[in-house]
């Protein structure tokens, strides 16, 4: 159950990250701590870093990619996303990840008066 106490969460990430800065995992969650609560700039910093330490970690990538969908950059974001994708060989994760972005695309809304699209049969997409 999530508390909602985002600035302790991000205090014990920073000590994290202090104590091993060169974990991934730890920018990389330091990075989704301060995009819950919009600090997007830093974020983004903390992401780089990521990927300085580890080009191309999917996981990161697609983190990137929301970062950006959420500050509205939707071309950068879903570049990113599917860059993320294609590096995990079509990870359902991500591959989700993919699909919230693509529903956020400006291309993907509707007006609120139009119907929400029926779908009556499946047809493979590839993105």
């Amino acid at each position: 159950m999530a508390t909602g106490k985002m600035t302790p969460a991000i205090r014990k990430s920073d000590l994290a990250v202090e104590l091993d800065p060169l974990s991934t995992t730890t920018w990389a969650q330091l990075a989704a701590c301060k995009l819950r609560v919009g600090l997007f700039d830093e974020a983004e910093k903390d992401l780089r870093r990521v990927l300085e330490i580890q080009p191309g970690r999917p996981f990161s990538l697609w983190l990137f990619g929301h970062a950006h969908v959420l500050e509205g950059r939707f071309d950068e974001g879903l570049a990113e996303i599917r860059r993320a994708l294609a590096l995990s060989k079509e990870n359902s994760m991500i591959l989700a990840g993919l699909g919230w972005a693509l529903a956020g695309h400006p291309c993907g809304r509707r007006p609120a008066d139009q119907p929400a699209l029926v779908i009556t049969g499946f047809t493979p997409v590839t993105f």
